[in-house]
């Protein structure tokens, strides 16, 4: 899951290497998202009918392939790399369809929302490693070697999760899946649940579409330091995330959205208005340390509601998120460099 993260420095690093039309470096990102609009809720569905496992296991199958394919991109690159962030894109629906309920059933009673965030915290390392990894790459030979490389990772992981045992929830007196999750979206307190998520990604696709034009142009950063915004705003997560999978095993996940808001707000105004580079990562930080639990905030307040409903929640979650594929074309359509 963590090299879509990763993919606002990936754009940013081929369009100065290719010199890739504004058209191109608009569609880029949003193929990571788009899929998750019309795939989540087939996928959810999927999951409650053959298991999560089997479909985490196609998925980073199909993670695999999509990173193999920039070996070939001297060819073609626009189409090698339009194809290989669409499947990405569709590989990344399903795994953040079915592990976070996967996540919920394998490990020791107690509120979900705690055990997910524990596990997101390394999918959160792993994503900031990423702009440090390409950097590495570029040191030793090419940077686009980090894609292939990453797909061997990605084969590794699905051998290990091949041998562990998922326990099968059945679901008694299956609703269709998206006359379920309609019946749910009615409800204005999920709708308001939802909705806020929805914005959540929305902004973080916009910081880390942002952030290396915003160190290149602003403060005249280079490409090979450019990678540092996100690095710092991923890696400030981890201890957060950590902290949050404790509390939220404690307490209910309510008590913290006010305060996550808040700080995202004050990060947001403090990044825009930066006088300096440093200040600048002083407002990324502010906002990681606000959305950095955000999903097991929401999914945690869901849950309390339909505790029934993981595979539906997690798809409804999920389905939101494909609102971040409009953030690049409109960042294309005014002008902004990525």
């Amino acid at each position: 899951m963590s090299f879509a993260d990763g993919m606002g420095v990936a754009v940013s690093r081929l369009g100065s290497e290719y010199a890739f039309t504004p058209f191109v470096m608009g569609l880029l990102p949003s193929l990571m998202f788009v899929w998750f609009f019309a795939l989540s809720v087939p996928i959810g569905g999927l999951c409650e009918r053959f298991g999560r496992k089997r479909v985490a296991m196609i998925s980073l199958s199909l993670t695999a392939v999509s990173l193999a394919l920039p070996i070939v991109s001297r060819f073609a690159p626009a189409a090698v790399y339009v194809a290989a962030f669409a499947m990405l894109g569709i590989a990344n629906v399903g795994l953040q369809v079915s592990l976070p309920p996967m996540v919920s059933v394998l490990a020791a009673p107690g509120l979900p929302a705690g055990r997910v965030m524990a596990c997101l915290s390394g999918k959160t390392g792993m994503a900031a490693a990423i702009p440090f990894v390409f950097s590495a790459f570029a040191l030793i030979g090419k940077w686009e070697w980090a894609f292939p490389s990453g797909g061997l990772l990605a084969v590794a992981v699905a051998f290990s999760l091949n041998r562990l045992e998922i326990p099968q929830v059945r679901v008694e007196n299956r609703e269709a899946p998206a006359r379920g999750m309609l019946r749910m979206l009615l409800e204005p307190s999920v709708f308001l649940l939802v909705g806020v998520f929805a914005l959540a990604v929305c902004h973080e696709v916009w910081m880390n579409l942002a952030m290396p034009g915003f160190l290149r142009d602003r403060y005249g950063w280079g490409n090979s330091r450019m990678g540092l915004g996100a690095g710092v705003y991923f890696f400030a997560k981890i201890p957060v995330m950590l902290v949050g999978s404790v509390l939220l095993s404690k307490f209910p996940p309510s008590r913290f959205l006010l305060p996550c808001v808040l700080s995202v707000a004050a990060g947001t105004m403090i990044l825009l208005l930066a006088p300096t580079a440093i200040a600048f990562l002083c407002g990324v930080l502010l906002v990681s340390v606000g959305s950095a639990n955000f999903f097991g905030i929401i999914f945690g307040m869901l849950t309390e509601r339909h505790p029934g409903k993981l595979d539906a929640l997690s798809a409804l979650l999920v389905m939101s998120i494909s609102l971040g594929a409009v953030v690049s074309p409109v960042m294309a359509f005014c002008g902004w460099r990525f």
